[in-house]
């Protein structure tokens, strides 16, 4: 008898791709399965590096087969160079400038394909469900195309995606208008009633971007002259759709709402990974020094000497209150020239070592985090680096740039886990504001009970969020029979 195949669709950017390879390592660990992962060309090395890990880790006796998906990725379907963006200037928020910047970030950033590339991306999709006869497809709901391809075919699936259950469910009473933050907006939880018009004005425009824009208009008739009837494909549910839905999310780490019965909250879905002294012993020995703030803004952030300034000299404000600290900073810049003095404020610490800054780490952020050396992370407020981060019990200093990494502020300090660290000055990073966020966190009256937090939450979150997901795949199998 055949073992029955697991196919994972997702985009390449590891954002989105992340936690598919993390219950992807899940089926591996269990033999009774055939597991494919079909995704952009540039995700293949990560599917090399989850099969090797499978052995190392679990002694896996299978690997998971990759197919390669024709045309650009989605950051390489972006307009214009994606290289040169500016992330610390990306959009202002508040409502004027959200207003502004709706229109023309909506609709290309969440389907950055024009129709040819759509439709090629689609037939591809296609083949390969067709190919490997997956008793069930785990996709990503971002990648709409994917939708497109098991909804055409009635091909069951299941959606896995990084996201929060607000992005994706409206809620009863028209809640998504007046009680939750908009997106662009930087808007607090709970909502300030005198903030409620400008919400439900930006969040009615949101949507109306997503369904009216040139690019939406020109996707759908050339999606409808092709054969793919309807509109375009969404990430949000519609009323009494039941597809199943897994979660990195939990209630102890969210915004309160309604969660469909069709949801599982997973808690946070990271990739396994060996101790640190096993994955990187030289880098284990250094973490060991002192206790430790790691600083990781994702894989797409580049700094510019202004900003590496900003960061520095905020560092500095921690540093100088406590002596004990030492910072892990992952820096990427945006050109080969180097500004000497960027760095002036940090001189002295890098080089006596409390200072140690990588272009790349050498391992996977969780493996850092679960150490038992890091006492802080400082992130861009994507939702894996926030789950992660929650997944090692260890207090955020969040500092958004974009759409959603606002929300995830909010929900640090909603939460009690951690603080927004640019209030004042987002999407840009202020030396003075830093500073103090980190000095709260770290070395303030607040700082035991906001890390006794962190660790109370860690505690309570059970199984790891990909073996939850796993066993509620295999369920879902399990009634299709």
């Amino acid at each position: 008898m055949e073992k029955p195949t697991i196919l994972f669709l997702t985009n390449s950017e590891l954002g989105q791709a992340s936690i598919s390879l993390a219950v992807a390592h899940e089926f591996l660990t269990r033999p009774s399965y055939t597991v494919h992962i079909a995704s952009f060309a540039n995700l293949e090395p990560a599917v090399d590096a989850l099969n090797a890990r499978a052995k190392t880790l679990a002694s896996a006796t299978t690997t998971a087969t990759f197919h390669p998906i024709s045309g650009p990725c989605m950051k390489d379907a972006f307009p214009g160079d994606t290289e040169s963006i500016d992330y610390f200037n990306f959009h202002p928020i508040g409502f004027w400038g959200a207003r502004r910047q709706v229109t023309n970030l909506v609709s290309t950033t969440l389907i950055p394909w024009d129709g040819p590339q759509y439709v090629a991306i689609y037939n591809d999709c296609v083949q390969i469900i067709k190919k490997t006869q997956p008793v069930i497809v785990v996709l990503d709901p971002f990648f709409y195309v994917a939708v497109d391809a098991c909804r055409m075919l009635h091909w069951p699936y299941v959606a896995l995606s990084p996201n929060t259950v607000k992005d994706i469910v409206p809620q009863p009473k028209l809640a998504s208008l007046w009680k939750y933050p908009a997106l662009f907006s930087g808007y607090a939880y709970p909502m300030p009633w005198r903030l409620v018009p400008f919400n439900i004005y930006l969040t009615v425009k949101v949507g109306w971007a997503l369904m009216k824009s040139k690019q939406s208009k020109e996707l759908k008739e050339y999606r409808n002259t092709h054969g793919l009837m309807g509109p375009n494909p969404s990430v949000n549910i519609s009323p009494g759709d039941k597809i199943p839905f897994l979660l990195p999310t939990r209630p102890e780490t969210d915004f309160p709402c309604f969660i469909p019965d069709n949801f599982t909250l997973c808690g946070p879905i990271v990739r396994p990974c060996n101790p640190i002294s096993e994955e990187c012993p030289e880098l284990a020995a250094w973490l060991l020094l002192r206790p430790t703030v790691l600083v990781n803004m994702g894989s797409h952030v580049k700094y510019n000497p202004a900003q590496e300034r900003q960061f520095a000299e905020g560092f500095r404000m921690l540093m100088d209150r406590r002596k004990d600290i030492q910072i892990l900073w992952k820096l990427q810049r945006t050109g080969e020239k180097v500004e000497p003095t960027a760095l002036d404020s940090l001189r002295p610490a890098i080089e006596q070592g409390r200072v140690r800054i990588e272009s790349w780490l050498a391992v996977d952020p969780i493996c850092v985090l679960l150490s038992g050396q890091v006492q802080c992370m400082v992130h861009h407020g994507g939702a894996n680096s926030y789950h992660e981060a929650v997944r090692a019990g260890v207090p955020q200093v969040v500092l958004p740039l974009w759409f959603d990494t606002y929300d995830f502020a909010h929900r640090a300090e909603f939460c009690g886990i951690g603080v927004w660290g640019s209030r004042q000055s987002a999407p840009a990073v202020q030396s003075g504001e830093l500073g103090r966020a980190l000095i709260r966190v770290l070395a303030s009256d607040e700082s035991l009970a906001m890390a006794e937090r962190a660790r109370r939450v860690a505690a309570q979150l059970g199984k790891e969020g990909r073996v939850v997901a796993c066993e509620k795949i295999i369920d879902l199998i399990q009634e299709k029979k």
